[in-house]
């Protein structure tokens, strides 16, 4: 029984890192994440980020649209990704 429970709860983390995968998503950003669910975000392909500054979070509504200007070049050059919020018109 243990090993079926087990078991389910490493699909549901699975399935919470290629749910977004399947919806499009390129990138989570959030306050903080757990272990594993950054590890199988990233073996999923999605990038994984929090925030510098976690007062930003309550900045951002539901439908506001963010956009990653470079984000390879931004990761590969080791500086904090820029986040613009295109909806509202600030970075962060």
């Amino acid at each position: 029984m243990s090993a079926v429970q087990t078991t389910d709860r490493v699909l549901q983390r699975e399935h919470a890192a290629l749910a977004p995968l399947y919806l499009g998503v390129k990138a989570v950003i959030v306050k903080s994440f757990a272990r594993i669910h950054m590890a199988n975000l990233i073996n999923a392909g999605i990038v994984p980020l929090t925030f510098a500054n976690e007062s930003d979070y309550d900045k951002i509504d539901q439908m506001d649209e963010l956009k990653i200007e470079n984000i390879g070049k931004q990761i590969a050059n080791g500086k904090v990704i820029k986040v613009t919020n295109v909806t509202k018109g600030f970075d962060f």
